[in-house]
């Protein structure tokens, strides 16, 4: 959805050529939980006075904003100030009555107080569900880098909340640092929708953000159960694996990582069983009891095979795994197995969604300096894709 170079027609008023976007701005501003976030900002700018700016107006221009990638508000008011056509898209009547540039900043500072913005995402979300079959069933978790619109070298330094993080760099393994914030995305894996995101410092640590994002995803959503979740390696922890299974009834789809071996010996790199003839077959979970079996393909003699060292009397052929020695390296799908590669190669939707939020919805693109202000950029963005989103469906369900 990328916004063309506006037209200049006789008149010397400007013209944008791409139609569709202004229909999409319309038709965002009629989405049932963005007038129920319109009319929340009626209620706080009632301060006695008429306002000079109504909220409806305010937040047109924000939208436009984003589908048209004005990376501040000086070319988002310029834009609007020099189009005919989204002015009246925004409810404008004459250029006098664009908004100013101080406005908006007061705009978006009620934004931060009143937290109606987080709200209306939500709401969205839940908009988006209601339209769509089987929504949340597989669910990925992923981080991606937001640059800081500031200088780490400079003392002091302009953006206080900011802090050094590492990222990849594009060549295959190599990582290199960056000095801004940390997007942490939950999105569903077959509709690459996103659920909840959270943004912190760029140093945080990835792992210690999956388990607060399960509980504010399943927060008042009794619909959303996530059957399996799918994280790199960077999630490789015992106490993510265990709060899956136990509290969020969710299959924990996680590689293991190479630099942790099984110092029994039984596991391999890839968390399968394996003896020296090489690595086991996996038959089938027993869900009920939480483990899984696994069977040695060696077909010799047993008397023979036990002599390889597989197991003792009777157990040459055959394993069971439970669940509850090691959540981690005993996962109740096991990793190596087909079920587990096909599963797991739905993660790649949120790699996905971070590109399209970054290319098309302004997401690494801000002037704003602070975690508050960057959070606010981010929901704004969020709102335009789920909004964006849910205008192409067509089906009327809504959950409750």
């Amino acid at each position: 959805m990328a916004a063309r170079r506006p037209k200049k027609s006789r008149n010397g008023r400007k013209r944008i050529r791409d139609r569709r976007l202004l229909e999409t701005l319309r038709q965002v501003l009629k989405l049932p939980p963005v007038r129920d976030f319109i009319a929340q900002l009626e209620e706080v700018n009632r301060t006695g006075r008429p306002p000079t700016y109504p909220p409806d107006v305010m937040l047109a221009v924000a939208v436009a904003k984003v589908l048209f990638k004005a990376t501040c508000w000086t070319d988002a008011l310029e834009l609007v100030r020099e189009n005919s056509d989204l002015r009246r898209a925004c409810s404008i009547t004459s250029q006098s009555k664009v908004p100013s540039q101080d406005a908006c900043y007061r705009f978006t500072r009620k934004l931060r107080e009143t937290k109606a913005l987080d709200e209306c995402d939500r709401a969205l979300v839940g908009l988006v569900a209601g339209k769509t079959d089987d929504f949340g069933n597989i669910v990925a978790i992923d981080a991606t880098d937001i640059e800081a619109y500031s200088n780490q070298c400079r003392d002091p330094v302009s953006d206080p909340d900011a802090r050094v993080g590492m990222r990849h760099n594009g060549n295959g393994d190599e990582m290199e640092f960056y000095f801004g914030y940390k997007l942490h995305l939950m999105v569903d894996a077959e509709q690459q929708i996103p659920i909840e995101w959270k943004l912190t410092p760029a140093n945080a640590n990835d792992g210690r953000q999956a388990l607060p994002l399960f509980k504010a995803a399943k927060k008042g959503r009794n619909w959303l159960k996530p059957k399996f979740g799918l994280m790199d390696r960077g999630y490789d922890y015992v106490n993510i694996c265990r709060d899956l299974e136990d509290k969020h009834k969710c299959h924990p789809i996680i590689p293991l990582r190479d630099m942790r071996q099984d110092e029994t010996g039984l596991l391999d790199k890839k968390g399968r069983p394996h003896c020296q003839n090489g690595p086991w077959i996996w038959k089938g979970t027993d869900y009920k009891n939480r483990r899984t079996k696994s069977v040695c393909p060696y077909k010799q003699d047993q008397r023979v095979h036990r002599e390889s060292g597989c197991g003792g009397r009777g157990k040459g052929r055959r394993c069971w795994l439970s669940w509850k020695q090691d959540p981690r390296k005993h996962k109740l799908i096991p990793q190596g197995t087909r079920k587990f590669s096909r599963v797991y190669s739905k993660r790649t939707s949120v790699d996905r969604e971070f590109s399209l939020l970054k290319d098309s919805f302004l997401l690494s693109k801000h002037r704003v300096r602070g975690l508050e202000r960057v959070a606010v950029h981010v929901n704004l963005c969020l709102l335009v894709r789920l909004a964006t989103f849910a205008l192409n469906l067509s089906l009327p369900h809504e959950r409750r």
